[in-house]
């Protein structure tokens, strides 16, 4: 009967330890998605606030190509 008990008091022990480590697995895991969402939407504004303008670029588009197209 001994044996039964600690059976359970190990399968307790067990299950309770996987389920603390799913809580703290998700805890861990918003807290490192709001911290990439932060630096995602920090690394937008920087650059927004330096535009990339087109019409000052030094590079030509032409419609005239040596290149054979297949």
């Amino acid at each position: 009967m001994k044996h039964l008990f600690y059976a359970f008091y190990v399968s307790f022990y067990a299950g309770a330890m996987f389920v603390a480590g799913l809580f703290v697995g998700q805890f861990m895991e918003r807290r490192w998605a709001a911290r990439e969402e932060t630096e995602a939407a920090e690394a937008a504004r920087s650059v927004a606030a330096d535009p990339l303008v087109l019409d000052e670029a030094p590079v030509a588009l032409s419609g005239n190509s040596s290149l054979s197209s297949r």
